[in-house]
């Protein structure tokens, strides 16, 4: 395309406009720059407050851990889920406190969780901050407390959440003669090769849970061996007989194999030992996924509501979730 030039009359024209323009634009653009430098700068915005009010607006579905406390038995938040998956909880100060009044107060009812499934109402009794009482704990030096609330929980309930839990397929149980032949291949394949010889078995307690999590219709089978033997602190694990052991069996073609292995000693030079919670669908695909807390006084005090989850894909459990809050966020 071509543009013809303009004639020397048009062309003054064209120049005296575009400087007026130019004059009239930057005049306008000096007093806004003005106006704006001389204006009373809005108040701060708390960006903290509008993200946890968000969240709270939202009505998530909040997880939460069953302590036993010198204050009594406690529910303590520890990670949102849903169909957004699982998702540590960390506030402000100002969103605990809204917390604590929309979750935790007398009178609020939550959901107990056992084997994956609600298995009634957990009342609560007071929440960590109510008006003219002292604060439910005493955490000194903490500027950020995650709030925990005196409830009424069933017996053996390690895991509450505040509304109904995601729905998953159920899974028939085992029969005993099928059960124990999982137990005796792993025992006889896998024990062996994890440092445990089949003479000091009969040493190890053993915790066993079927879970409908897996792949399959076949449940999921979860093996905890524990020897109660306390070693010294200060002795290495290298080259040490494993104390604990923790197993995960799915069906495969040729039966159940081990899909996930945890091993340790169980001293400070080693990692701890796991405690078996229950397991939940957290992210509302229909798949469970197995939680596991820390063993032992010394963890228990430091980190009372660290949570591991492992998540079933490609035929394997691995571990993807971990809340390590000691209640003290700040």
């Amino acid at each position: 395309m071509i543009f013809a030039r303009p004639a020397p009359r048009n062309r003054t024209r064209l120049l005296l406009a575009l400087v007026t323009m130019a004059t009239f634009s930057s005049a306008c653009s000096k007093d806004k720059l003005k106006a704006a430098l001389s204006a009373t700068p809005p108040e701060d915005i708390d960006y903290g407050w509008v993200r946890d009010s968000t969240l709270m607006a939202s009505k998530p579905n909040v997880l939460f851990r069953v302590l036993d406390t010198k204050a009594g038995t406690q529910v303590v938040p520890i990670a949102t889920i849903g169909i957004a998956g699982f998702t540590a909880m960390a506030m402000r100060n100002r969103g605990w406190h809204f917390f604590d009044l929309t979750y935790l107060h007398e009178g609020t009812v939550l959901r107990a969780i056992r084997d994956g499934r609600d298995v009634g109402s957990v009342a609560l009794v007071r929440g960590q901050w109510e008006s003219g009482k002292p604060s439910l704990d005493s955490l000194p030096g903490c500027q950020i407390v995650v709030p925990g609330g005196v409830a009424t929980v069933p017996s053996g309930v390690r895991l509450v959440t505040s509304g109904a839990p995601p729905a998953m397929p159920s899974a028939q149980a085992l029969g005993a003669g099928e059960l124990q032949e999982a137990l005796d291949r792993a025992y006889r394949l896998v024990v062996p090769s994890a440092g445990v010889s089949p003479a000091m078995l009969p040493r190890y307690t053993r915790e066993i849970h079927q879970v409908p999590a897996g792949a399959g219709p076949k449940p999921t089978i979860v093996v905890i061996l524990d020897d109660p033997e306390m070693i010294p602190e200060d002795l290495p694990m290298e080259g040490q007989r494993p104390r604990h052991v923790v197993l995960v069996l799915d069906n495969a073609r040729f039966g159940y194999k081990v899909t996930f292995q945890y091993t340790t000693v169980g001293n400070k030079r080693s990692p701890p030992r796991y405690e078996w919670l229950d397991f939940v669908d957290v992210d509302a695909d229909g798949k469970g996924e197995l939680l596991f807390g820390l063993r032992g006084e010394r963890f228990k005090k430091e980190y009372p509501a660290y949570t591991i989850g492992l998540h079933f894909k490609n035929d394997v459990w691995t571990q993807s979730l971990t809340y390590t809050s000691s209640r003290c966020q700040g």
